[in-house]
């Protein structure tokens, strides 16, 4: 669905979300709360999109988010940050608030595929991982980094 939503939007963003240190809320607090957070973390992510933007979970405790068109850099920007705003809001007993951290990629044309579009995202999720979670980063060349998904493919 992404891959169509390129070609007739012309591009958009994507966004790969991960919660931080997750574990910790299973370990603690037990599946079910786990499950229950997951689920406050959905609808705090739904909240912050539009009807024909595409979300949903990618994995155990990830994200993904893709908003056909949408090219701003700032606009995705300021969508990180209220999610990431409103992820705070959600209360955990027993510890501190859990962080999210988000990798974001911006597709300016049609050209690119959803894959290396994921690849990019996925690599600015990992930059921000390794150098200090609960914030996000849009890709660029500059990172220093390839995507994960490229370096996999040639090792």
């Amino acid at each position: 669905k992404i891959a169509e939503s390129l070609k007739q939007y012309g591009g958009g963003s994507l966004l790969l979300l991960d919660v931080d240190d997750f574990k910790k809320v299973n370990d603690v607090l037990g599946h079910l709360y786990g499950d229950e957070f997951l689920q406050n973390v959905a609808d705090a992510i739904r909240s912050q999109f539009r009807k024909g933007d595409i979300v949903g979970r990618f994995g155990g405790d990830e994200f993904i988010m893709f908003m056909p068109g949408i090219q701003d850099e700032e606009i995705v920007k300021k969508r990180a940050r209220n999610i990431l705003d409103k992820i705070r809001t959600i209360e955990v007993p027993e510890l501190d608030n859990i962080p999210c951290s988000i990798g974001i990629a911006i597709a300016n044309s049609a050209k690119i595929s959803s894959k290396e579009l994921f690849a990019q995202a996925d690599g600015a999720l990992y930059y921000v991982k390794q150098t200090g979670k609960g914030k996000y980063a849009v890709y660029n060349e500059d990172m220093g980094i390839k995507p994960r998904m490229e370096k996999e493919e040639n090792n």
